[in-house]
Formats: C-alpha cells, sequence, structure tokens
C-alpha cells in the first residue's frame, strides 16, 4: 500500500489574501442559499508548482458545485464545505489518525458550553479562501474495499477486543479503502483517538459515516448532537469517487427532541444526492452507506429503518446502484423493485458481534457471536467496472458458515471453510447457516447421484441460542438469539438418508458463485 504524507490541516487549510471572484465559476445545484458566500480553490503540486485542477465537484453538504478552470469554486455557506475526492486523485491524510483531510468545518461559535465530550471547538470566522489539496494517484479499474459497521467499543476493554480483530484486518493485503459503517463508538465518545489508533494500522484511508452511538447525547437540541462527530470526522454525509465508481456516505440517523432517533434521510441528505446525481453519468456504478437499514427482516420500528428509503430508491432508479448498512448486528440481504432490475441493500455484519459479549476464548477474547449466528467480522467489497460482490470474513477463522448436527456424531471434523456443531438441539436433523446468504442463496447436498436441496428456514441458529444459554453474565442483558436469514436445513427424513461420510455440500451465494463446491460434510 502506498505510504501517505504526513499532512495536517494547516498544510491542508490555507487562506489568501484576497477573495476570489464567482463570475467564472460553474453554477451550482441550489435549493435556497444563505446570504454568505464560501469561496476556495482546489489546487495540486505540479512539477514544483501549485496549480488548480478544473472539474472537481466541491459540496457544503446541500449544494454541489464544480470548480472552473483555475481550480476555484463558491457555495453558499452552512455547516462547512468539502471536496469530493475525483477518480485518480487522492486527499492527503492526517498524520495522526490516518483519516482523509477532505472538509473545513464552519461553526463560528462552536457547542454550547457542558457537553461532556467537548463537542466542537469555535472555528470563528471562514478565511477568504477555503482550499483543498490533491494528489494525483491512478486508480484501477478493479479494486478491493473494506467494508465494516458496528465496531461499537465502548471502553478501553473494548478497544482491546478491537484491538485482536484489527490485528487480523491490518494484515489484508490489497485494500484500496476502509468503509465504516457507523456506531464507531458504544455512546462513549472519549474512545475515539484510542480507535483511529487502531484504524491508522489498516494504512489504507478509512472513510467513515457515523451512527446513533455516536451522537453527543447530552447536546442541549438536536443540531448539536453530532458536534464531537464533526470536529473528529468532518461531515456526516458526503460522498467520494474511486475509479468508476461514486460513493455517498449518507448519514440517515435522524435525531427527535428528547434524545431518540428513527431512521431517515431528510430534505437535505436526499437534495444533496439529488445535486451529486446530476453530475454523475448514468452508467457510473454507485454505492449508498448509510447506518441504518433500508429495511430488515428483524425489526421494523422507525428506529431500525429508513422512512424515506422510497425516495431515496427513487432517485436511483434506472442507475446501477448498490446499497449497504449497519446497525442491526445481523447479515441480511434485500431486494427492492422489479424482479429484472431490483435495488440490492446488504446489512453487513457487525465488527463486535453481539457487542462483545458473550463467553471469552483462551485469550481471553469473546467469541461475540451476532443474534442471527454470524461470527463477528467484516466484508470485503470487490468491485470491477460496474460490477460488485461481497464476501465475508469471519474475525476468528477462515469458515464461511456452520454446519449443525441435530445429533451426536462419532467424528466431528469439518471439511473447510466451515466449522461444524454437532448435538444442537433442532427440529431438524441438519441445518447450515451461510454466514453471508440471502434470498438468493442456494444450499444442496448431494450423494450417490440423489440431490437433497435444503429449505430457507426462519428459525435462530440452535449454536447460538445454545451458546447464549451458557454464557451467564457475560452476555450483555440485551442480547438475544433471534430467527436467522440465512438458515437452511434438511427435513429429519432426508437426513435420515445421508451418511455425512459421503455427502457433498455445495453452497452458491448471492452472486452465483460458488462458494463450496461439492465438499464433503465432514473429513476423515
Amino acid at each position: 500500500m502506498r505510504e501517505y504524507k504526513r499532512w495536517t490541516r494547516r498544510h491542508f487549510l490555507s487562506s489568501t489574501a484576497c477573495a476570489l471572484t464567482t463570475g467564472c465559476l460553474a453554477a451550482n445545484r441550489s435549493t435556497g442559499s444563505p446570504s454568505d458566500i464560501v469561496r476556495g480553490r482546489v489546487t495540486h503540486l505540479t512539477h514544483g508548482v501549485i496549480a488548480g485542477v478544473p472539474g472537481v465537484l466541491v459540496s457544503n453538504g446541500l449544494e454541489v458545485t464544480r470548480t472552473d478552470h483555475n481550480g476555484a469554486y463558491a457555495l453558499p455557506v452552512r455547516d462547512g464545505v468539502f471536496v469530493i475526492k475525483p477518480a485518480h486523485w487522492a486527499t492527503p491524510r492526517d498524520a495522526r489518525t490516518g483519516l482523509p483531510i477532505f472538509w473545513r468545518n464552519h461553526n463560528p461559535l462552536g457547542s454550547p458550553t457542558g457537553m461532556r465530550y467537548g463537542g466542537a471547538p469555535a472555528t470563528g470566522p471562514l478565511p477568504l479562501s477555503v482550499d483543498f489539496v490533491l494528489e494525483r494517484e491512478p486508480e484501477p479499474k478493479a479494486f478491493t474495499a473494506l467494508l465494516y459497521a458496528d465496531p461499537q467499543p465502548a471502553d478501553q476493554r473494548e478497544i482491546a477486543f478491537l484491538q485482536y480483530v484489527m490485528d487480523k484486518i491490518a494484515r489484508q493485503r490489497g485494500i484500496a479503502f476502509a468503509l465504516a459503517l457507523g456506531d464507531i463508538a458504544g455512546d462513549n465518545l472519549e474512545v475515539y483517538p484510542s480507535y483511529l489508533q487502531q484504524t491508522a494500522r489498516i494504512e489504507a484511508p478509512v472513510w467513515h459515516l457515523p451512527g446513533n452511538h455516536d451522537h453527543d447525547c447530552d447536546a442541549p437540541t438536536p443540531q448539536h448532537r453530532l458536534d464531537t462527530w464533526r470536529a473528529t470526522f468532518g461531515p456526516p454525509t458526503y460522498a467520494f469517487e474511486y475509479s468508476d465508481t461514486l460513493f455517498v456516505m449518507l448519514d440517515n440517523v435522524h435525531s427527535l427532541p428528547g434524545g431518540s432517533y428513527e431512521g431517515r434521510i431528510g430534505h437535505a441528505g436526499l437534495t444533496f444526492i439529488r445535486n451529486l446525481l446530476s453530475f454523475t453519468p448514468e452508467d457510473k456504478l454507485i454505492v449508498i452507506c448509510a447506518h441504518i437499514p433500508l429495511a430488515s427482516s428483524h425489526s421494523a420500528d422507525p428506529s431500525c429503518v429508513t422512512s424515506d428509503a422510497a425516495a431515496l430508491l427513487r432517485l436511483l432508479r434506472g442507475r446501477k446502484a448498490v446499497s449497504f448498512s449497519g446497525h442491526m448486528h445481523t447479515s441480511e440481504h434485500h431486494y427492492f423493485g422489479c424482479a429484472e432490475h431490483p435495488h440490492h441493500h446488504q446489512i453487513v455484519a457487525a465488527l463486535s458481534g453481539s457487542w462483545w459479549s458473550g463467553p471469552l476464548d483462551a485469550s481471553g477474547n469473546p467469541y461475540a457471536i451476532g443474534s442471527d449466528g454470524t461470527p463477528q467480522g467484516w466484508h470485503m467489497l470487490s468491485i470491477d467496472g460496474n460490477e460488485y460482490q461481497t464476501d465475508f470474513v469471519s474475525a476468528r477463522d477462515e469458515t464461511i458458515g456452520r454446519i449443525i448436527f441435530s445429533r451426536t456424531l462419532p467424528f466431528a471434523k469439518p471439511a473447510p471453510p466451515l466449522e461444524a456443531v454437532v448435538g444442537a438441539p433442532s427440529p431438524f436433523g441438519l441445518m447450515v447457516n451461510v454466514f453471508d446468504g440471502g434470498p438468493r442463496t442456494r444450499v444442496f447436498i448431494e450423494q450417490d447421484a440423489n440431490l437433497f436441496p435444503l429449505d430457507r428456514v426462519n428459525e435462530a441458529d440452535p449454536h447460538t441460542k445454545r451458546l447464549y444459554a451458557m454464557a451467564g453474565s457475560t452476555l450483555k442483558h440485551w442480547v438475544r438469539a433471534e430467527p436467522s436469514t440465512h438458515l437452511w436445513a434438511l427435513s429429519e427424513t432426508a437426513y435420515s438418508r445421508i451418511d455425512p461420510a459421503r455427502a457433498q455440500l455445495t453452497v452458491i451465494d448471492e452472486f452465483n458463485h460458488c462458494r463450496i463446491a461439492a465438499a464433503p460434510l465432514f473429513t476423515t
């Protein structure tokens, strides 16, 4: 991975002695403008000379404009301004945190006094020119990004658990960047510096969006509930390009009076997307990242689904797009719209699994299996042109699924890449939990030219139920085993007709790729 330059905000944000004129600027898409205007340039260093970068998108979180031939822009003043990193360019990265530097906050008076985590410092008036720096960097058509949600450490003990997982993530090679889909903290925002020490080890840019547990819960008004987030990570909604793909990082946690929240993109978020799409070619792949799902099989509560998801899907109609979220600590696939060209929405597994709880292993780390039986882990998002696929990676081992036998067997050596559980109480003879499976996943067993397809069932993972029952005080009190959306079962009658020592298992995933090809249920 390319070594990044040790930039600071002082290098990145500069002021000039005179304001830029607006007559030569490209028109911005606007829906009502404040009276003040922020102006600046997007530049790069070429042959020792600072030059403007034309055609770069810049936004204030609502309006979007494009830089002119000198790299200049002008926008109405709102909560800040950010550059939308174009393809084949890179943003500098902060020397301490490794975070991409692409924004300037605007909070002239700062946060109200008395907020526990400090909120945001006063920025004072904007300088005459808010400038952004880019560096040329070729980006391949085919690349892989790391995708995770809900690391959610609540204290330094859980930061130590996170370090165990980050040790494995840091060994991943060939990652272009990472996408972190919210709940970076578990309400305790003091863990942000420790968290960033861990993510800096990835040695690739990590693009973050906030979750409901990243709010300043003691903020006097909803408008200030993301002040600490903005001061640490930048704008809650923004976008960037990489190669042929547009990534939209979308804050859909809508604060309500009294400290509660619901899933809602809102007028500002939808307007930003509409304005951004007006500059985006029709054939470009669009990846939407949010914290709260568009829909979930586990809950229809307003805090667990996005109330205006239909408005988002209307904006994306006719485009090649996919969306990802976290929040549920489950793994799910959903398809919206017509069967021929549906919109695919994936809820990714939680990095913290069952909120860093459950029985501890020999090294003192929790097994932290999610409520639907998914181990804690992350996903690899592979993109080639406008085609994509995801693959789940367990934080504990290289398994992609779990075979669950209701009977105790005289042998119990699973065939990789599977783990096996025997003697788990179940109404079925055999079950298979495909950790990132969904409605399009197919699971079947073949023996002696006989095919035994497994049925997708709405049941809780028996192994997870058993593990939780034995967990005692190591399991956080709200954690319960829930029906899994990626569990397949073979009836007791069909199971009695197969020999586990000779039967072979095949799993074909959501992207029609064979994940397990004719593997024996057990090796001998």
